[in-house]
């Protein structure tokens, strides 16, 4: 693996034992409340703080055998195979709520507050709506997902001469 990749997995390992951290304090420190990170974390696949404190271990997992099997094709694959299963679940949960009328806190409070961007460039749309467009893009993360997943198994060899010189 280049001296770059590893570096990188070095400085991803360091980014995510402080989300860890963060997350955990949240979390800990919250009680019931729910907190929504999603417009700056949804990148990373995380909404609320629980997300980030989950995925933050699973990406320390990953970078650290990542770096032991010393071939940065994995971090690919570990990291495709994670959107195809994040965003199939997001895209099942949107499925759900479109036929849900939210009792339950969170989506019966706050939820609302943080989706009203969808109003603001959609129009007044209604909430079933909002979960209609939230489903479908998730299921189009899960298919650009898996045709990269199989991408970079069909293309193995080329894709380690690049990343492994």
């Amino acid at each position: 693996m280049i001296p770059l990749l590893r570096y990188f997995l070095f400085i991803w390992i360091f980014i995510n034992i402080l989300f860890v951290s963060l997350s955990f304090y949240r979390v800990r420190n919250s009680g019931k409340k729910v907190g929504w990170i999603w417009w700056w974390a949804g990148i990373l696949g995380a909404f609320v703080w629980e997300d980030l404190l989950v995925f933050s271990f699973y990406n320390i997992i990953a970078a650290n055998l990542v770096l032991v099997l010393d071939d940065f094709r994995y971090a690919v694959v570990l990291t495709l195979v994670f959107w195809v299963v994040r965003s199939l679940g997001e895209a099942l949960y949107n499925f759900l709520q479109q036929f849900n009328q939210p009792t339950m806190y969170p989506h019966n409070q706050f939820l609302w507050d943080d989706l009203k961007i969808f109003k603001k460039v959609f129009g007044n749309i209604s909430n079933q709506k909002v979960f209609f467009i939230l489903q479908i893009t998730m299921q189009i993360t899960t298919v650009f997902s898996l045709f990269f997943l199989i991408y970079t198994f069909l293309h193995w060899e080329a894709i380690g001469n690049i990343v492994n010189i």
